[in-house]
């Protein structure tokens, strides 16, 4: 059990990770980017990336401890490298944040794991899907 706990942990540790880098891509994208419109969107991804940090981190709390989380894994700090203002070019690598972020979570989620923590990275996962979606169906647009 403390085998697969520790597993779990490390998995909520990854996905915390990934979806810091693609808050950090969409704040880069908003700066990046002139269109007004747009810039509202990726403001928009940015704050539904924060709540599934924020849910992880409570639900690592919640199974591990506050001291669990903090002392095992360090929060890592994102660059990322975004086109200069071509908005076709930013939603393509904004798009392939969520693909990535996506893999990450599908991969857990093949896992056994806890029934709360799957409904949660479930939600999360359909959210990532719409957020492609959505990526995908911009493009041109702007």
């Amino acid at each position: 059990m403390k085998l697969m706990s520790s597993k779990i942990l490390n998995d909520l540790h990854n996905l915390i990770n990934t979806n810091l880098e693609a808050q950090s891509g969409y704040k880069t994208a908003a700066e990046k980017v002139n269109n007004k419109n747009l810039k509202e969107i990726f403001i928009i991804y940015i704050q539904r990336k924060s709540e599934y940090v924020d849910e992880l981190k409570r639900l690592s709390k919640e199974l591990f401890g506050e001291k669990e989380e903090k002392d095992n894994f360090p929060f890592e700090k994102f660059t990322i490298q975004m086109p200069q203002t071509d908005a076709n070019s930013v939603l393509l690598k904004c798009e392939d944040l969520e693909e990535k972020s996506l893999k990450n979570y599908e991969s857990i989620l093949n896992d056994e794991i806890p029934s709360n923590i799957k409904e949660t990275l479930l939600r999360h996962s359909n959210g990532i899907k719409e957020a492609r979606i959505h990526m995908k169906s911009l493009e041109g647009k702007f």
